[in-house]
């Protein structure tokens, strides 16, 4: 029996911590492995993992502080163990006991199959609200159409549930770069010429909230990390995979997604100044960007962009 690793990186969570390693042991895969990597965390961590006695639970602090991409990759390549790995955000939550089992009986009804994935569900702990995934796709389907439909009608891969081979995860360098998406440049390069595998339920839920890594990350690292596109790109044309066509189109409509994103949230958080910097990002990677996020209906936003561009002072913005 193939043995699984869900690797916990965590710091400084301990409140939510107990729920993500008892939602983990709750799976009824036979032979698991619960790995937490502790990134210095100053809070009673320590002491929640103590109140789980169970042999598959593993626990490793960290010497010094890798930050959140570095204890990625510490628990991938030096804890974890398994011929298969989840990894699950200290913060986050399994809701479907049997889903490793299942994902394990998509590997091996297909040997080309590197990763399997599923549905899941957003809270928004501030509000109480939820958001569901809803994706319907086939139980195994081919890697390169699920790359160049990548956010197409609804179509990803959640972090959360990607179940994946780790030695091919080492072979590609998976969490390479130290940005917000590593998760996904490392997904989108591992899924290349091989199979991937989708289990229609929701695994797990990812949690939102203020603390939350991800959400806090201040305007230089957002747009930092649209590199994650231009290294897959790059990656992807080493490969020599697809026609320069169908890459550039993927390219363009993930850039587009992406700034789009980030500029319509600088713009309802009156924060125009971030919405200029998206912007300026955009004209230099293509005039049909820029052109995009000005005609993309956001008349009054776009208007103190542009004051803010000038350097005139603009009513009602940050300063």
């Amino acid at each position: 029996m193939k043995k699984v690793s869900i690797m916990i990186p965590t710091y400084n969570q301990a409140h939510y911590l107990g729920q993500a390693i008892g939602s983990a042991l709750v799976q009824d895969y036979g032979n698991l492995e619960v790995v937490i990597s502790d990134d210095c965390s100053t809070d009673e961590t320590p002491a929640t993992v103590q109140k789980f006695n169970d042999p598959r639970v593993k626990y490793f602090r960290n010497k010094t502080n890798l930050g959140r991409v570095g204890n990625y990759r510490k628990l991938l390549y030096e804890y974890a163990s398994g011929d298969y790995v989840l990894l699950l955000d200290g913060d986050d939550y399994l809701t479907c006991p049997d889903y490793i089992s299942k994902a394990i009986s998509v590997f091996e009804k297909d040997g080309d199959v590197v990763l399997v994935f599923s549905n899941h569900k957003t809270l928004f702990e501030n509000s109480g609200q939820h958001a569901c995934a809803d994706m319907h796709l086939p139980l195994i389907m081919n890697g390169n159409w699920l790359f160049l439909n990548y956010y197409k009608k609804n179509i990803w891969i959640p972090h959360l549930t990607a179940v994946y081979n780790r030695q091919a995860a080492l072979a590609i360098d998976f969490y390479r770069l130290d940005i917000e998406s590593s998760d996904w440049e490392s997904i989108l390069r591992l899924i290349l010429n091989k199979r991937v595998g989708f289990i229609n339920t929701e695994a797990g839920v990812w949690r939102i909230h203020q603390s939350n890594q991800t959400s806090a990350l201040d305007i230089e690292f957002k747009l930092k990390n649209i590199s994650f596109i231009d290294s897959v790109s790059a990656y992807v044309s080493e490969l020599n995979v697809f026609q320069a066509k169908e890459l550039e189109a993927w390219k363009m409509r993930m850039l587009r997604i992406f700034l789009t994103g980030y500029f319509s949230k600088y713009i309802g958080q009156r924060r125009y100044k971030d919405a200029k910097a998206v912007f300026i990002l955009a004209s230099k990677k293509n005039w049909k960007l820029a052109f995009y996020l000005i005609s993309g209906g956001m008349a009054q936003g776009c208007r103190k962009v542009r004051s803010a561009m000038a350097n005139k002072p603009s009513q009602g913005s940050a300063t």
